[in-house]
């Protein structure tokens, strides 16, 4: 029932994710017309219990143990997503130094819908950082905080979204300069 649930909110997710960003064309950076704007004022991220790609279970507490978590939004079918995940495997390498997490949050993904398409980009992109699944609560917090994919925001130890989102794929300097 949950599965059928979830599947439900993923499909509702994406329809509304590819209406509103056009996310798909390689070569250019597309968003919703209120991108980068505020839509809630709900500056926590929500308690969560969910898995990532090989089945480890995570909660928010992923977000505990450094000063700030930069996760990134994505899907498998989003062509920006994918092009910037070389250079997000590269930062995920150089942010432990800053005391900062990368980690991912899959639209489209489930234990049993494109894991292992899933698999493939990460693997293929260098992208070894952890991706989660969403589970009801994620889903809910993006549905009213994100208009496109790419998006990355700000997570602080203590669960606190930080900062605007920053919408559409940016270079590894580019975030580098953002965390500074």
């Amino acid at each position: 029932k949950v599965d059928s649930k979830m599947k439900r909110f993923m499909i509702l997710l994406i329809t509304i994710l590819i209406m509103l960003s056009g996310c798909g064309n390689d070569n250019e950076i597309l968003t919703a017309p209120d991108a980068g704007k505020e839509r809630s004022s709900n500056t926590e991220f929500p308690y969560f219990t969910t898995k990532d790609l090989y089945g480890n279970v995570w909660t928010q507490e992923i977000f505990n143990e450094y000063v700030l978590t930069m996760v990134n939004i994505w899907g498998t079918y989003c062509g920006p997503c994918i092009d910037e995940m070389p250079d997000l495997g590269r930062l995920y390498k150089e942010l432990d130094e800053m005391n900062v997490n990368l980690i991912g949050i899959m639209v489209d993904v489930s234990q049993k819908t494109n894991k292992e398409l899933a698999l493939q980009i990460t693997e293929k992109s260098g992208a070894t950082y952890t991706h989660l699944l969403m589970d009801e609560n994620i889903f809910n917090y993006l549905n009213h905080n994100i208009s496109a994919i790419p998006t990355t925001i700000f997570v602080d130890s203590k669960g606190n979204v930080v900062g605007m989102p920053i919408v559409g794929a940016l270079t590894k300097d580019e975030y580098k300069e953002i965390i500074k």
